[in-house]
């Protein structure tokens, strides 16, 4: 019987050893010093993006009359009856007329146009920009000339002028012979839009699906305006003129503020600037951390892009300081300083590599 009995432990302790996961022994140490090591390795589970631009602009096809535009200086159409028109109703009184596809309108002109939505589903805030210019003012020959206003009043005003305004969100501003850049920012998705979900063998950063309109902030475009109906003003020279409006938009990403970011080439790009707080190329400074340190104003040969910029309304300022500012601060960490309008400064630095 004791052999018997021997033999089930053993068996036993085989079975139970058999069932150990073997990933860890221990031992005894029998000697001095004792030393063990391990290692292990780490995975990184996935990494989302969670900066998504997702925005719908508004879709205009190419033959949409949405901005195209009637001037009645003469108010021809409501001295007729709209006889020429008889097919539509128009706004009593308004002298430059939009045709409306808005059904909810009681009139199928009138002095604004209809309404273009952008919507911002993105996980930030994004910041739009609207660019407006006028062409069609005037001829080669001289003939006319239509004078485009900063202002919807007329009061003694006998020239051939009009009042065209762009209106994005609640900010009207006049379109002149110069054209007009509006920008505007708009919110992010409420909190909670978005969500980590796992599609397609890789984490994404979503919409939910079940998020409502409410949750996205919005802007709008639209034009309104009217022209001089007084009885001095001669249109009879301007009756073949066809002045035209072109609207350009853009969204991007927003960032806060004026910034400065400089290449080792020499560019330098002054972005986000505003109306209030604007660049002003005489009072932009330079100078080295390790040597030259005292602020220099720019040099008369440095060139300027203002194709995106405007001393009125901002933008995005380009100076190319050209091959001599990076040879004269070689091998030093430059400072660019401007002072805005508003007063505030703001800055940016590079380091020139050193001189060949």
């Amino acid at each position: 019987m004791k052999k018997s009995f021997k033999k089930f432990v053993v068996f036993t302790m085989v079975c139970m050893l058999a069932l150990t996961p073997m990933t860890a022994f221990a031992a005894d140490s029998t000697e001095a010093p004792a030393e063990g090591s391990a290692s292990g390795s780490g995975d990184i589970e996935g990494v989302v993006n969670k900066d998504v631009f997702n925005v719908t602009l508004p879709t205009i096809a190419s033959e949409a009359t949405t901005f195209d535009f009637i001037l009645d200086p003469q108010q021809l159409i409501k001295a007729t009856a709209n006889a020429a028109h008889s097919d539509a109703t128009f706004e009593d009184g308004a002298s430059m007329l939009f045709l409306r596809a808005d059904t909810t309108k009681t009139k199928d002109y009138e002095d604004q146009s209809d309404v273009l939505e952008i919507v911002n589903k993105s996980s930030y805030d994004v910041d739009i920009k609207v660019t407006a210019a006028l062409t069609g003012l005037s001829d080669e020959a001289g003939t006319y000339k239509i004078v485009a206003k900063d202002t919807d009043s007329y009061t003694d005003d006998t020239s051939t002028s009009m009042y065209l305004a762009l209106t994005l969100g609640s900010d009207t501003k006049a379109i002149t012979a110069d054209g007009l850049t509006s920008t505007a920012t708009i919110a992010k998705a409420a909190e909670g839009s978005y969500e980590i979900a796992y599609a397609d063998g890789a984490y994404k950063y979503q919409l939910k699906a079940d998020v409502e309109d409410s949750a996205f902030s919005k802007t709008t475009i639209n034009l309104s305006g009217s022209c001089n109906t007084s009885a001095d003003a001669d249109w009879d020279a301007a009756k073949e003129a066809a002045p035209k409006v072109d609207l350009t938009w853009s969204v991007d990403k927003h960032v806060d503020g004026p910034s400065i970011s400089i290449t080792t080439a020499g560019v330098v790009t002054i972005s986000n600037l505003t109306a209030e707080k604007n660049a002003n190329g005489a009072k932009i400074t330079t100078q080295g951390t390790a040597s030259k340190t005292t602020p220099t104003a720019l040099s008369s040969s440095v060139t300027y892009n203002t194709n995106n910029w405007t001393s009125a309304d901002g933008g995005t300022l380009i100076i190319n300081l050209g091959a001599s500012y990076p040879q004269y601060y070689a091998g030093d960490t430059m400072i660019l300083k401007a002072t805005l309008t508003d007063g505030s400064v703001i800055t940016g630095s590079v380091t020139f590599p050193e001189a060949e």
